[in-house]
């Protein structure tokens, strides 16, 4: 399953001839948008994934027709479950903050339902409806808010169409580690809604509509606890992972990682390695498993990352957590017919290093 959504994600990148690495990391416009924002390297290999939201109570919505698209009990998040489970949504539905506000511009009526600030991300999910068509995988263009853009590590958003010319989304804005206010106040103002063609030019919104949808929140923070290390490392393969913290909150928890990769690796020039990317693989001393979304990496250097990933909350009846880091290296290549910059596919067979296993407060 891993595969297949680490190649559909990579299908998106567009990839210049020039600074590949850099291009890799920075390629995914459509699921990301910080890297426009902060001069620094980003892996965004699970970015489109991204995750942390808000779920709850019972919406009262302004459009009956798209109100019946929703499940009967639950919330927006409900419709980006998935059996791939690339989402963790499960403790979100009592931390949510209820906002119902509602934009229109140009024919295009955009409502923030909910959203949820836990120090380490703010994530809000909306509601969409046009007199238009948006196309089946429409792009909203924002300016990121400044208190976002200085504190922010990587950030995405996930649209679905519900039927015609409705949609249902969330916006996830994800922290860098460190201390973030008790109380966040930022305006997020969208100015243009299109698509990305696949085929002639990926970074290019077409069939676009420009408006002004303005908004302004204050959420407060639900909470957060951190448990830092030191010298808890994995290796292997000329590769090293060191686990730094874990950040625990109401609604997930958050591991914040550094990531070594040898420059002096032969496979860098014999096997035209272009980056490495790490996801995880996490269970608990009871044998519980638990769903992985990375939230990429950055750094001022190609061999030195520093990456996040997430998961749900931790059982309480845990007392270690073991994690396995699972690196793949990538590589360009040609495709035929691509008309922009080049392909991206796996250099070799994922691989695992050896695990860490942390003990928990």
């Amino acid at each position: 399953m891993k595969e297949k959504y680490f190649q559909e994600i990579y299908e998106q990148i567009d990839v210049p001839k020039e600074d590949v690495q850099n291009s890799i990391r920075n390629g995914i416009k459509r699921a990301e948008f910080s890297s426009k924002k902060k001069k620094r390297s980003l892996r965004g290999i699970a970015v489109a994934a991204i995750l942390l939201v808000t779920t709850i109570t019972m919406l009262s919505f302004s459009f009956p027709s798209f109100a019946e698209k929703l499940p009967i009990i639950g919330t927006i998040f409900e419709l980006f479950q998935d059996d791939e489970k690339r989402y963790i949504f499960d403790e979100y539905e009592s931390h949510s903050t209820y906002l119902n506000m509602t934009k229109e511009s140009n024919g295009v009526s955009i409502t923030f339902t909910e959203a949820v600030y836990d120090g380490e991300n703010i994530t809000i999910a909306f509601k969409m409806e046009s007199e238009h068509d948006l196309g089946e995988e429409p792009f909203i263009e924002w300016d990121t808010p400044q208190a976002i853009i200085t504190a922010m590590f990587s950030g995405s958003q996930l649209i679905k169409k519900i039927d015609e010319n409705e949609y249902a989304g969330i916006l996830i804005f994800n922290f860098e580690k460190g201390h973030h206010p008790d109380t966040f106040d930022f305006t997020w103002k969208a100015s243009k809604i299109g698509t990305f063609d696949k085929e002639i030019d990926q970074t290019q919104l077409i069939n676009t509509i420009e408006g002004n949808w303005l908004f302004e929140l204050t959420l407060d923070n639900i909470g957060s606890q951190t448990q830092e290390f030191d010298n808890l490392l994995s290796k292997g393969e000329g590769m090293e992972l060191e686990l730094k913290s874990i950040t625990r909150t109401p609604i997930s928890t958050s591991f914040y990682t550094k990531e070594k990769v040898s420059k002096n690796l032969k496979e860098w020039e014999e096997e035209n390695w272009s980056a490495v990317i790490f996801d995880y693989e996490l269970k608990d001393n009871l044998g519980n498993e638990y769903t992985v979304v990375t939230n990429g990496s950055y750094g001022n250097h190609q061999y030195v990352m520093n990456g996040r990933f997430m998961t749900t909350n931790i059982a309480e009846e845990a007392k270690s957590i073991i994690i396995t880091p699972i690196a793949t290296p990538w590589k360009q290549v040609d495709e035929p017919g691509r008309k922009y910059g080049t392909g991206i596919a796996p250099a070799r067979e994922s691989f695992k290093l050896d695990p860490i296993e942390v003990q928990l407060d």
